[in-house]
């Protein structure tokens, strides 16, 4: 497939998954000028930069601006099928009541689509009222799945579907099913309690822990540099035996400053793909994460560097 058509068409299934009833074109072209202007825009406060820094400092701001856009998308396709997930169990409760009462399954299925159960519903009505048009009713009720990006609702309608079929007791599938939810549910929430440790563990590392170390190694870099620049020339071949500055010869603060906030960068980005691996079971999820993490990594990085000049400031100047 051409890769242009196949990112044309994951946009338009997470915008239907989102509920935005954007034109995919359109916002595929959003998604690739909004982040360039972002970048040209931060760039230009660093243009008496060195090159490399200049351009690091643009390819992070695009990156940075590109996972935002999906990381909030994600994160509104995952709070659409949460909420469907959620409302399923008392919906297929609702329907199988409504079957046993003697209405017809696609009557019942429009009679429990209450306002309560909010996204489910709304998607439930939109694909009955194609039914008018005389289109098959099991096959419009698939369409349901191509809005809602949700497995267990995915695997819910088919399940009714081919209980339809097969001409089988739909009340009592739809009740079995409905039980089966909740108990899934259920451990998915005992489970969930476990994964939420390894999450922490993750998120302090990157946030907190990496920091720290990439603070104090810049700081410590940044004296040796500083006591290097004070020595004279005479008495550099004395000091330079007793004291180890050859180190941060050749090493400048920008492009220390750099491989630090780079590193943050790059650390975030798997931190995120690993919580969604952990949590949700797919890497993509996580990505919705990342924005939340670099911020605060960041933020944690540039406190820290301004304590530790605070505090060694007096005892070892820096100017």
């Amino acid at each position: 497939m051409n890769p242009i058509k196949g990112y044309v068409n994951y946009i338009r299934k997470l915008l239907a998954y989102c509920d935005i009833s954007a034109s995919p074109n359109k916002f595929t072209i959003f998604t690739l000028w909004f982040p360039f202007l972002t970048a040209l825009i931060i760039s230009v406060f660093f243009l008496r930069e060195q090159g490399h820094i200049l351009l690091a400092v643009g390819a992070a701001a695009f990156v940075a601006v590109e996972v935002g856009i999906f990381g909030f998308l994600i994160l509104a396709k995952n709070r659409r099928a949460e909420a469907a997930e959620e409302a399923m169990p008392d919906f297929l409760l609702l329907a199988s009541n409504n079957i046993r009462s003697g209405m017809t399954p696609d009557r019942a299925l429009i009679a429990s689509a209450k306002d309560e159960f909010g996204v489910l519903s709304k998607e439930v009505m939109r694909v009955m009222r194609e039914t008018v048009s005389g289109r098959p009713f099991e096959e419009m009720l698939m369409k349901v799945t191509e809005r809602i990006d949700s497995r267990t609702i995915e695997n819910t309608v088919r399940l009714i579907v081919e209980g339809m079929y097969s001409g089988g007791e739909l009340p009592s599938l739809l009740e079995r099913t409905s039980y089966d939810i909740r108990t899934m549910k259920t451990l998915r929430k005992d489970v969930q309690a476990l994964i939420v440790t390894y999450q922490m563990f993750i998120a302090s590392a990157v946030m907190f822990g990496a920091p720290i170390l990439f603070a104090v190694a810049t700081h410590i870099v940044e004296i040796m540099i500083a006591l290097r620049a004070k020595i004279t020339i005479s008495g550099l071949a004395v000091a330079g035996g007793l004291i180890p500055l050859g180190s941060a010869a050749g090493v400048s603060a920008d492009t220390l400053m750099l491989f630090a906030v780079s590193a943050i960068f790059v650390n975030s980005i798997f931190a995120s793909v690993a919580i969604g691996l952990i949590s949700k079971g797919r890497k993509v999820e996580g990505l919705a994460y990342f924005p939340l993490i670099f911020l605060v990594s960041i933020i944690f990085f540039f406190a820290i560097r301004l304590g530790l000049k605070a505090l060694l400031g007096g005892i070892i100047p820096m100017g």
